[in-house]
């Protein structure tokens, strides 16, 4: 979670209206390939969806903790 720049070009290529920005959740089948540890925070999803956000000039328009997950708006 640290090439904001990389994920902002290919949001940008969407040029969607929203866009979410989730975690990895340690659930299903991925328990096999990943541990818990290679979950994110909330936080830390927050924090880089505020760095895309600014570098795509969307801004942040909800979030949930529970699901780790920010939804991202274009600014008009």
């Amino acid at each position: 979670m640290n090439k904001t720049r990389g994920y902002a070009h290919l949001i940008e290529l969407a040029d969607p209206d929203y866009v979410e920005l989730k975690a990895y959740m340690h659930l299903g089948f991925s328990r096999n390939r990943l541990s818990r540890e290679s979950m994110p925070s909330h936080e830390e999803v927050l924090d880089f969806s505020r760095k895309v956000a600014q570098i795509l000039e969307y801004r942040v328009a909800d979030e949930s903790e529970a699901s780790r997950v920010v939804l991202c708006q274009k600014m008009e």
